[in-house]
């Protein structure tokens, strides 16, 4: 059953695909088992796979930072897209990259600290690697999205705060990444002889 949960929590390309073995093995499993027991051994595996598995980019057991308070310091600036109603949060750092790249017109400057609120997570997956990208909503209601190693590095150096946290930053909840983790086991094998 953990493999079954550990499918619901993979944040991965693979999703849950690579629980369904684990699925067919446990409907082969309870089929002997009582009814009563199968109904509720059912039922709860279902719950939490729903709870789990239900909305991930606004699900709190997943991001437990949403709906928290970010202080974004000035100096940062957003690229307003046209095809797109989010806007892309720059690190002041990579700011004279995009001035070469873009014009003024789309580049717009944050000329006060500005506390947003984190909404969403948006998971990619370029190159088969899993990009994590929140999603803040200012006061008026404007989207901003910004890469999460540059929210990292951001918190890192001070110039994004987030009031409530006291440890090194993480966007996903350590329990769903080492459930999630275990959709590895494909290539567990190789990764034990890597260690020995």
């Amino acid at each position: 059953m953990i493999f079954i949960v550990g499918g619901a929590c993979n944040n991965g390309f693979s999703s849950c695909f690579l629980a369904i073995p684990f699925l067919i093995l446990y409907f082969i499993k309870i089929h002997r088992c009582p009814s009563l027991p199968k109904m509720l051994i059912n039922l709860f595996l279902t719950l939490i796979c729903t709870l789990v598995f239900w909305n991930k980019p606004t699900n709190l057991l997943f991001y437990p930072h949403l709906n928290k308070e970010f202080e974004i310091n000035k100096g940062w600036t957003y690229l307003k897209s046209a095809d797109s109603s989010v806007y892309q949060l720059i690190a002041p750092s990579n700011v004279e990259i995009l001035r070469k790249n873009f014009e003024k017109s789309k580049l717009a400057l944050l000329t006060k600290n500005t506390h947003m609120t984190m909404l969403r997570i948006e998971v990619t997956h370029p190159d088969f690697s899993t990009v994590l990208n929140p999603v803040f909503i200012d006061k008026e209601g404007q989207e901003y999205r910004i890469f999460g190693d540059d929210l990292r590095n951001a918190i890192l150096i001070g110039s994004i705060k987030p009031p409530h946290l006291n440890k090194p930053f993480s966007l996903q909840s350590s329990w769903t990444v080492a459930l999630g983790n275990l959709m590895y086991w494909p290539i567990s094998p190789w990764l034990l002889l890597e260690r020995f």
